[in-house]
């Protein structure tokens, strides 16, 4: 199953109007008139980092150090506000949007909940020409967007954890994120690092289990 973060042109749209509220909340900014000829008020904290940006061309390694520090302040300030909207919210479409945005913002810090959230099932939409953002498995979709950074966590996973459909859907990260021969590669290569005998029959299986995916 492949990431649906970038499938069209349309998603990558919505996942960046997405990813703008989540900013804003994040940075607490309270105003916001995007409506065509209304103003537009920045936060500070966008202000901030546009100055950076001006000052990015000028052969200044202090100010290019102070932009990336504050790419990565505002990365964790809305890591931050997706995973306590993730804990605290009961609505199943709210837990997808963050698992959602979580991938597309590709939020490595985040992995440790996807992998929690990896079986977490939406129920498709009830017309069938209404098109979601995500599929069935949306932390297992953010999984598979986020990268390599997954991979050693899905080696956890399937090494200690009975539940199948997690097993299943961890092998598919792994398979999804690099290819099946590297995959499998992956695999025999933990199997035959593993010394606990079940760690290693649970690696065994997942080797199994990636022979049966569809091709």
């Amino acid at each position: 199953m492949r990431s649906n973060c970038n499938r069209h042109v349309g998603v990558k749209v919505r996942c960046a109007a997405l990813a703008t509220i989540t900013i804003l909340a994040a940075s607490s900014c309270t105003t916001l008139r995007a409506s065509k000829g209304a103003e537009t008020v920045l936060d500070p904290q966008t202000i901030e980092l546009m100055t950076a940006l001006a000052r990015v061309a000028h052969p200044d390694q202090r100010s290019r150090e102070m932009l990336l520090g504050k790419v990565a302040e505002q990365r964790n300030d809305v890591l931050g506000t997706l995973l306590m909207n993730l804990d605290s919210e009961k609505s199943p479409d709210v837990k997808a949007a963050v698992l959602y945005l979580i991938g597309c913002y590709r939020l490595d810090q985040g992995v440790r909940e996807l992998v929690e959230y990896i079986d977490f099932e939406v129920v498709a939409p009830a017309d069938p020409l209404t098109e979601s953002l995500w599929g069935p498995y949306p932390a297992q979709e953010a999984l598979i967007a986020i990268g390599r950074p997954s991979i050693t966590p899905m080696l956890e996973l399937l090494a200690t954890d009975p539940k199948p459909l997690r097993r299943d859907l961890a092998v598919e990260v792994i398979r999804d994120v690099e290819d099946p021969d590297i995959a499998r590669f992956i695999l025999q290569r933990a199997h035959a690092a593993a010394t606990d005998p079940k760690r290693r029959a649970n690696l065994a299986d997942a080797l199994l289990r990636l022979d049966k995916l569809p091709k």
